[in-house]
């Protein structure tokens, strides 16, 4: 695959994020800096660099999918690219051993913290922008320009699930390691985490889809079938959540759904994986 110049610009964000995990995660090894819950916490910048970097270079791939557009190209790649300065902020705040978000113990801390707020908007609008992208412009087969879309929208509903995560934070009156809390247990970073990762699940779906020998509507089968799994599996997580429920805390419905959920996903994946596995053993 040739890379455009924005997507090199979007590779090397990605690169320097997950770089940035990886070394964090060093570094809670090397300093036996305990747990990684709580405001003040390796995880963080762990988690934000690496979650960042996959999702920065799986875009790459999505770029190659769609129709290229110097314009929309380059504002795609230099505002996901403010990924970069935003796990930047994050990682300063925690080598401080100071919470990155919701601290306005200072005004340095308020600063960060906005500018925080404003890198991750910069990145939802360049996020924004890809979505609507692929759906006007795919350069690929029905079943791939279907999954990358699906992976878009579910990218898209993960930012939103992070403004109400910030919604909350603003709104509690507790400690600032509640931020994610709702109710007396709800999560609402699982939800969070999920919608942004089925970006991952359905791209890496599309690209087993496009080495198989299923026939397009065995593909589009796959696709579908996958992407209604994962949609019921965020619902029934983001209703925990919003519920104020713990996300194993399951009442028979939801452990039906859930199952329900797992069950489709890997009813996409098995056939593309079978079908993957013998094309590799032809070749």
């Amino acid at each position: 695959m040739t890379l455009t110049p924005y997507q090199k610009v979007l590779l090397w964000s990605g690169v320097l994020l997950l770089a940035s995990g990886v070394l964090h995660v060093g570094v809670w090894l090397a300093t036996g800096a305990g747990s990684l819950e709580g405001p003040t916490t390796w995880r963080k910048p762990i988690e934000f660099g690496t979650s960042g970097g996959l999702t920065a270079v799986t875009l790459v791939w999505v770029l190659s999918k769609i129709r290229p557009n110097a314009i929309a190209g380059w504002t795609v790649a230099l505002t996901v690219a403010c990924f970069v300065p935003e796990t930047a902020l994050i990682a300063l705040q925690q080598w401080r051993g100071v919470p990155s978000h919701f601290n306005f113990a200072s005004s340095f801390d308020s600063l960060v913290f906005s500018m925080m707020g404003i890198f991750i908007g910069i990145v939802v609008l360049g996020i924004a922008i890809l979505t609507g992208w692929v759906f006007v412009a795919p350069r690929a087969e029905r079943a791939t320009a279907w999954a990358i879309r699906v992976a878009m929208v579910f990218l898209l509903i993960g930012q939103g699930l992070g403004g109400l995560l910030l919604a909350n934070g603003f709104a509690s009156t507790g400690p600032i390691g509640n931020a994610s809390i709702v109710g007396a247990s709800g999560q609402l970073k699982v939800p969070h985490a999920l919608a942004i990762h089925g970006l991952q699940v359905m791209v890496v779906l599309a690209a087993l889809l496009a080495r198989s020998r299923l026939d397009p509507k065995a593909r589009l089968r796959a696709v579908i079938s996958c992407a209604v799994g994962y949609a019921v599996l965020l619902s029934t997580s983001i209703a925990q959540a919003v519920g104020g429920r713990a996300p194993l805390d399951l009442d028979p419905t939801a452990w039906l759904l859930t199952f329900f959920a797992v069950l489709l996903v890997f009813w996409g994946y098995i056939p593309s994986l079978g079908a993957a596995r013998s094309l590799s053993v032809r070749t």
